[in-house]
């Protein structure tokens, strides 16, 4: 949802201008000879963004459904592409995450070096090969 200070600032983004209440007459201009807008400037201002931002949202949703289409033309299988790409494949990840693990496994946090460096030297040798 684009509010009114929103849709003022992308009509006016060089301008100081404060505002009581949510609508254009409460606006006072702080900028000598910044132009008041009207109500109906700031509306057609609200539809175009939030116009904007559905189609980016679309083609957000696009791109994914195009890199998943690829990923699976190359021969990867929805749990490779869920477990490589967790952003991309999210929703194919909820699908096929086995469920005795926990989110919490998935999302740890890495080792500080201080604590990686306390493991033994084998172990370390092994991890890094």
């Amino acid at each position: 949802m684009i509010t009114t200070a929103q849709a003022v600032v992308s009509l006016r983004p060089d301008i100081e201008w404060s505002m009581s209440g949510d609508d254009v007459e409460g606006i006072t201009w702080h900028t000598q000879g910044a132009e008041p807008l009207t109500t109906s400037e700031v509306q057609a201002e609200i539809k175009r963004l939030e116009k904007a931002e559905a189609d980016k949202v679309k083609a957000d949703q696009a791109a994914t459904a195009a890199a998943i289409a690829h990923a699976k033309s190359l021969g990867f299988t929805d749990v490779m592409i869920a477990v490589m790409y967790p952003n991309l494949g999210a929703s194919l990840w909820k699908k096929y995450r086995p469920q005795r693990y926990s989110r919490r496994l998935w999302k740890r946090k890495p080792l500080s070096l201080k604590k990686r460096l306390k493991r033994p030297l084998k172990l370390r040798l092994a991890l890094q090969s």
